[in-house]
């Protein structure tokens, strides 16, 4: 019996009308060859381009036709080289994200804004008023006013700008308890899901790489169960690292050595030349000053005896100290799954399952415990899923399985949603 050609997948422009509905065909190439058991490196990938010169209306279209086994791969990919593995891996992220229609990342961080509309405004209200208050009662300028403010929204406090008259105290009595529940809670919400999704993409292009070089990991699945933590620890610790060295470069080479300004000014100091700022006592630099500055300020410690000096030092300053913080939070939190392993967080299986645990399992009674009912325990037994959250889920489908058999379809979640604007818009046309 002759062995089945080589699966191809075919990627390829479909016209579809400009009313924006789905074509059910479509379909991410990458998963339905990986969930075949095939890996996408082992693939061809056959890209087509609409011939058409109107781009609106067009769909991207996945294919992948024949079978094959993963013997019948191997004669053909042993051909290919190494770097010729990893471009394919690379066009086939590039078209799932094609197909995919993963959202740019501006756009991305529109909704997210849009969706934390007031908390964004509430932040802009305060951060205003911070402004104005150190430049109104404290004299400072607006720069360094801002930097101030940066300064505890980020909870570093480098102490280097300080509050002398009493009047600034009690206003800041005040405005650090609500910046912190407000601009600070606004910045890591936003800054969480913009790292969060960079380190998302990093992890998956790792995973692509591992699955490529590592010959006893054979999909995305298997090198996600092996090195999964360890994945999380590298990404984070790059962006970790990326911001502790972009802050050393930049302060080694802007303030090398500067007599700085306003109320932090030396007087006397000529910042006129690098020989004569140190001669007349300006604030020096060197690699080694960088470094510790830089690991000081994105841990949030913040001695403050090393700190943004210039005009340029502080405007670089008030975003790498919040991003760099929050990069910070990430490694943390990532090494902290390694190093500090929390009991409850490790999943049993049959064997941590008692008769009392599976009856509160079986949500239904039924005797049978399905993989959704497992699913959900776990989720809630380990603190991966609030049970409050759970519930507003629960809601949510149950609003639009009306006639509660367990399943939806597409016009049900219509109705579902034409009931909900029509309960928020009393003057809206009722459905039929």
């Amino acid at each position: 019996m002759a062995p089945a050609p080589p699966r191809v997948a075919s990627l390829s422009w479909e016209q579809t009308p400009k009313s924006g509905t789905s074509d059910p065909g479509k379909a991410d190439a990458e998963e339905l060859l990986e969930d075949n058991g095939a890996r996408s490196s082992e693939v061809t990938v056959e890209i087509t381009q609409p011939t058409t010169t109107e781009h609106s209306g067009l769909t991207p279209r996945a294919m992948v036709v024949g079978s094959s086994s993963q013997k019948a791969l191997r004669p053909q990919m042993s051909r290919l080289s190494y770097a010729s593995r990893i471009s394919a891996d690379l066009v086939s992220e590039a078209m799932t994200e094609v197909l995919q229609g993963i959202e740019p990342l501006g756009a991305y961080c529109t909704r997210l804004v849009r969706y934390h509309s007031r908390l964004l405004v509430g932040s802009i209200v305060l951060v205003a008023i911070g402004v104005a208050g150190g430049m109104a009662i404290e004299g400072w300028s607006f720069l360094t006013s801002l930097y101030v403010i940066v300064q505890i929204s980020t909870t570093i406090g480098y102490g280097d700008v300080t509050v002398d008259r009493e009047w600034m105290q009690l206003f800041m009595t005040v405005y650090v308890l609500l910046s912190l529940l407000v601009v600070a809670n606004f910045l890591n919400v936003l800054l969480n899901a913009v790292i969060e999704r960079q380190r998302t993409a990093m992890l998956e292009s790792l995973v692509k790489l591992q699955v490529a070089v590592h010959s006893k990991i054979h999909n995305k699945r298997d090198a996600r169960r092996r090195l999964g933590k360890f994945n999380e620890v590298v990404v984070s610790g790059i962006l970790f690292v990326f911001a502790i060295v972009v802050g050393m470069v930049f302060f080694r080479i802007v303030e090398r050595c500067t007599c700085s300004y306003g109320v932090s000014g030396i007087r006397g100091c000529d910042n006129s030349s690098y020989e004569m700022c140190v001669s007349t006592g300006g604030h020096e630099h060197t690699f080694i000053t960088t470094f510790y500055m830089a690991v000081i300020t994105v841990t949030t410690v913040g001695f403050g005896d090393y700190t943004p000096k210039s005009t340029a030092g502080r405007i670089f300053g008030i975003f790498w100290m919040t991003l760099g913080v929050a990069a910070t939070g990430f490694f943390i939190s990532a090494v902290s799954k390694i190093i500090a392993k929390d009991p409850d967080n490790e999943i049993g299986g049959a064997e941590a399952i008692d008769e009392a645990i599976f009856q509160s399992m079986d949500k239904d009674g039924n005797g049978y415990l399905t993989k959704a009912e497992y699913t959900r325990f776990v989720l809630v037994r380990h603190g991966f899923l609030p049970l409050d959250v759970l519930r507003e889920i629960d809601e949510k489908f149950d609003s639009m399985d009306m006639h509660r058999r367990g399943r939806v379809t597409f016009h049900m979640v219509q109705q579902a949603a034409d009931l909900a604007r029509a309960s928020s818009d009393p003057k809206a046309p009722e459905t039929d």
